[in-house]
């Protein structure tokens, strides 16, 4: 018998963190429990989260009622080609979640973007990161905004104040709320990378600021010295450094 337990089981083929291998939910015989049918990249075999999946594992035939209805369905183990070597994926892949996402969205949204490698334009990635900019820090918007998420979300990972993260098509995609005043220092800081953050946060300290996502303060103190910047340019400038674009980054 395998040296875990059922609770542990589960936890382990839904993971609260990112899900790469595909997978499908089934619904059990009772109506009402949802069971997981994933495809496991390592053992190139379908697992199943349900108790019955465990204990046929312990006498070595490791296909339950689940794992056949999902087949029936037409769920099949994926390609060699499709499966994401090191947890990256092709930007080609990745750019129809992202239009799905931006579309939801946009429609809620004073201002988005999405950030992270995707900005930087490179061609594989790990996930999506979208900033969302709110005029006000208003909670039902932003619940709202949540809501239309999970429609085509297949998994909540983290549901937090300002910051959401969701599953979509086995994508995992993290929502940023900020204020729009923040709108400039949120998009440096997300857009990355983090060697480029160090090195400009570094660059402020050695002029007695401090540089984060939410602005540039005098050192040690909550006195904004460059509160409003209409672009990322202005605030390298006023660091006494040239802007550089997102792919140089």
């Amino acid at each position: 018998m395998p040296d875990f337990t059922r609770d542990e089981w589960a936890d382990k083929v839904c993971p609260e963190n990112l899900v790469k291998d595909p997978y499908r939910d089934i619904l059990g015989s009772n109506g009402k429990d949802t069971y997981r049918v994933r495809w496991d990249s390592k053992s190139d075999k379908f697992i199943c989260s349900c108790p019955h999946f465990l204990y046929r594992l312990s006498v070595g035939n490791g296909k339950c009622k689940h794992i056949l209805q999902a087949e029936m369905q037409g769920f099949k183990p994926p390609k060699t080609d499709d499966v994401p070597k090191d947890g990256r994926i092709p930007r080609a892949q990745i750019e129809p979640v992202a239009r799905k996402a931006l579309k939801v969205v946009s429609l809620y949204a004073d201002k988005i973007e999405i950030c992270g490698s995707y900005r930087r334009q490179k061609p594989t990635l790990k996930d999506l990161d979208f900033i969302v900019g709110l005029k006000e820090f208003d909670i039902s918007r932003i619940k709202n905004i949540k809501d239309r998420v999970k429609e085509i979300a297949s998994l909540v990972i983290l549901d937090g104040d300002n910051r959401f993260t969701v599953l979509i098509d086995t994508i995992q995609v993290d929502f940023r709320f900020v204020l729009l005043k923040s709108w400039i220092y949120m998009l440096m800081h997300s857009t990355g990378s983090a060697g480029e953050n160090i090195r400009m946060r570094q660059k402020a300290l050695s002029r007695g600021f401090q540089l984060n996502e939410y602005g540039l303060w005098k050192k040690d103190t909550q006195i904004s010295v460059f509160p409003d910047p209409t672009c990322e340019a202005e605030v390298y400038d006023f660091l006494g450094e040239k802007c550089k674009s997102p792919e140089e980054r």
